[in-house]
C-alpha cells in the first residue's frame, strides 16, 4: 500500500494489482478526513479495505461514510472491513451485484443511501 496526504485531510491510497487478478490495474481510494471521522470514495479489494481500516484506526480515524462508484469487486469488496459504514451508490446496483456478486454478500454493498437521478457534467 502507497499513503499520500494529497491535501489537507484528503488521504490517497493506492494499491498493487491483486494477485491473480487481471494483473494490470491496482486500487485507489480515496479518504476525506474531519477529525476522527472518514468518508472513502471506493474501498478497493477487501485486503484493501482492511489495510485502510488498520492505518486509519491508528490515527483514531473511524470510517462513517463510503461512496463506491460502481458495484465492481474492485471497487466495493473493501466495504466489508466497515460494517457500519454507511454506503452511498447508484440506485441500480442490484444489477450489477445480481451478476457478479454471491446474494448473501449483497448485504455489505447495498447502499443506504441511493443515487437516484443520473447527472452529466
Amino acid at each position: 500500500m502507497q499513503k499520500k496526504e494529497i491535501a489537507p485531510n484528503i488521504i490517497h491510497y493506492m494499491f498493487p494489482p491483486k494477485v491473480g487478478g487481471s494483473g494490470f490495474f491496482g486500487t485507489v481510494t480515496v479518504a476525506l478526513v474531519s477529525e476522527n471521522r472518514a468518508l472513502l470514495v471506493d474501498a478497493g479489494y477487501e485486503g484493501d479495505g482492511c489495510q485502510i481500516k488498520d492505518d486509519l484506526a491508528k490515527q483514531g480515524i473511524v470510517v462513517e461514510k463510503i461512496v463506491l462508484s460502481h458495484f465492481h469487486d474492485d471497487h466495493m469488496e473493501g466495504a466489508k472491513a466497515f460494517p457500519d459504514a454507511k454506503i452511498y451508490g447508484s440506485r441500480r446496483f442490484q444489477e450489477t451485484l445480481d451478476l457478479w456478486t454471491p446474494k448473501e454478500e449483497h448485504k455489505f454493498y447495498t447502499p443506504a443511501v441511493a443515487i437516484e437521478k443520473p447527472f452529466m457534467l
